[in-house]
């Protein structure tokens, strides 16, 4: 939570008490207002005021039911001495908005969409409300708000008032019509401005991306993350699951594309395949764990059995469908992805049926796969230690531009660096020969071969691991890549590669992302593992939770700046956000665009090159 410390705000009047009814809600759904969390909030709305908890110790504002303080540490168990109830002004600013649609009679009156709205009141606390009075209109993020009350029953609760005359924010609603129950649709959730509600043309994208800077409404405009869906996630080459998720037949992991259910199963032939995970009667998903082994995938519907395959194996009852049958055996298996290749065990996939090849898509990136796999005596890596799950909330761009970004770990990271230095190279640009790379079709990187090389020392990259501690996968190494191979790979170390939309090599940990919104993420993150290797695998492990884990240095960091990011673009000036850092000592080579100044945004100028020509329809 956001908070601001200091003294109890002063009393703010309302500008008059509640009147009784709703407008959204039924009487039968007022609050309990003896509730031992709320009743406090409930007391002070019937005055007219909005009162809420600060611990007594410092000041700091709660959330409703926090029950420690974040800063001092003192308990605030809620109903003890450590929580005082405050008012406060009635005064925020609009953090997100929704508009929601429910039918449900007796419950919701309603008559259409009405807004959610979480606010960032002035005291710090957040708060999610509806407004005062009907609108079918939402706010834009970042307005001002007052604070004002509404009814249910005999309950008072706060509530906005929604500001005369105030433009509201996009609205982007199916037509609802009688019948429909629990439509929900989002509306600006990242604060784009109002004049981008437009449809995006032709060209419209070009005017959003220029060489050295992009709009800032490219990491919140709904329109832009709607046709990012369409042009990236659904007909261009994602990243889907390695085949390692899936080592024997039967396994199967389930995975999300482009917002649809896929699951990822190995049949009995061995075939590794991406199926749509939708009964193809009546569309209910089909399997609803992570993983597992089946021989077959049960409709828990209608009973229709589909094989590992995704052949349809078993239909209840088939006399139903009379002379039919073998038609509908034979039209109705799971629907595989339209394309799916693999490279280096990682399996890709597209939506569209049309479109280049994998080894096309991934271009100059494949040297960072085959980098990755030269550190593995039997040419493969494994991804089956699991993924870690974190949700971020911020743009999917940003969490992975981010990760190819030079000048932010001396500052961002500052922690984990003061504690692994001696270990590392350094992170000054200047005193390194690291360098960063567009590798052209998105793809990108930081590249400290150049600098390990020049250092000649192995594991440089793995806190300078000694031969001593994994001599049984230094002696597989060697006898699959010979000596000077061996010695080689281990200098080098495995790549820092940012492959185009959504895998990201670190080292030895894997990411990828998933867009749930235009400001929220779920990255996925899990080790590099080396088959036969227990004692490096246990040591890689051990790292990964270090940077990766929910405790971890890493990617907390990340999480929290790019959150603030999200937050920063609700401001909708300045107007562009820039990329020019190392832009006159970029050069060309064979390899890309390259610049030997780690810090350079050199890989973001690429990113953004390539995103505006995919959106436009000019590459895939």
């Amino acid at each position: 939570m956001t908070a601001s410390r200091g003294q109890a705000p002063q009393v703010t009047e309302s500008e008059g008490l509640p009147g009784p009814g709703d407008w959204l809600v039924a009487p039968d759904l007022a609050p309990d207002a003896a509730d031992p969390v709320l009743a406090p909030v409930y007391a002070a709305a019937a005055r007219g005021a909005l009162a809420l908890p600060f611990c007594a110790a410092c000041s700091t504002p709660l959330e409703l039911e926090q029950y420690v303080c974040d800063v001092c540490g003192a308990s605030a168990e809620i109903g003890t001495a450590g929580r005082e109830w405050r008012d406060v002004p009635l005064a925020g600013t609009v953090h997100t908005a929704t508009l929601v649609h429910r039918r449900e009679p007796g419950l919701i009156v309603a008559p259409g969409p009405y807004p959610v709205i979480d606010v960032e009141l002035a005291s710090g606390h957040r708060l999610v409300l509806t407004t005062a009075a009907p609108s079918g209109q939402s706010l834009d993020i970042g307005a001002p708000v007052e604070i004002a009350f509404r009814t249910v029953g005999a309950v008072h609760l706060p509530a906005v008032r929604f500001p005369p005359g105030r433009a509201a924010g996009r609205m982007l609603l199916p037509d609802v019509t009688e019948g429909e129950i629990n439509v929900m649709t989002v509306t600006d959730q990242a604060g784009p401005p109002a004049e981008t509600a437009a449809g995006l043309r032709p060209g419209d994208v070009r005017a959003l991306v220029q060489p050295d800077r992009v709009r800032g409404l490219v990491y919140t405009d709904p329109q832009v993350y709607e046709l990012e869906m369409r042009r990236i996630f659904r007909e261009g080459w994602v990243f889907v699951a390695h085949e390692s998720e899936v080592p024997e037949p039967g396994d199967y992991v389930t995975k999300r594309v482009a917002g649809e259910p896929y699951v990822v199963a190995r049949g009995k032939d061995g075939e590794v395949r991406v199926l749509a995970n939708r009964c193809t009667h009546r569309g209910n998903r089909l399997c609803n764990a992570d993983k597992g082994n089946t021989s077959s995938f049960r409709c828990p519907y209608h009973g229709w059995t589909f094989g590992n395959d995704g052949s349809l194996s078993g239909v209840p009852m088939r006399d139903g469908y009379a002379e039919r049958f073998g038609e509908v055996r034979a039209s109705l298996g799971l629907v595989p992805a339209p394309r799916q290749e693999s490279y280096g065990g990682f399996v890709f996939a597209s939506l569209e049926p049309a479109g280049s090849t994998l080894a096309e898509h991934l271009g100059n990136a494949r040297h960072a796969i085959d980098r990755l796999v030269a550190l593995s005596p039997t040419g493969s890596v494994q991804l089956s230690a699991g993924w870690m799950k974190h949700r971020m909330y911020c743009n999917w761009k940003m969490v992975m531009e981010n990760n190819v970004d030079g000048y932010h770990a001396l500052f961002t990271h500052q922690s984990v660096y003061d504690a692994v230095r001696p270990a590392k190279v350094s992170h000054v640009p200047a005193k390194t020969e690291t360098m960063v790379r567009d590798m052209g079709d998105g793809h990108s990187e930081i590249d400290y071969a150049t600098e390990y090389r020049r250092l000649d020392e192995e594991f440089v990259w793995y806190g300078r691991l000694a031969r001593e501690k994994v001599p049984g996968y230094i002696a597989a190494l060697e006898e699959a890549r010979g000596v000077d191979g061996a010695h080689d790979a281990l200098v080098i170390g495995p790549p820092h590669t940012l492959i185009f939309p959504n895998l990201f090599i670190a080292e030895m940990n894997v990411m990828t992302v998933e867009p749930l919104g235009v400001g929220e993420t779920i990255a996925y993150t899990s080790p590099v593992l080396i088959p036969g290797q227990r004692e490096l695998n246990r040591r890689t492990l051990r790292r990964s939770e270090g940077a990766m884990g929910p405790a971890g240095f890493l990617i907390a960091d990340d999480g929290e700046i790019g959150a603030r990011n999200q937050l920063g673009l609700a401001a909708r000036q300045p107007e562009w956000v820039t990329l020019s850092r190392g832009l006159e000592t970029d050069v060309t080579d064979a390899t890309g665009r390259i610049n030997k100044d780690k810090s350079a945004e050199t890989p973001q100028r690429g990113w953004w090159k390539h995103w505006a020509a995919v959106l436009e329809g000019e590459a895939s």
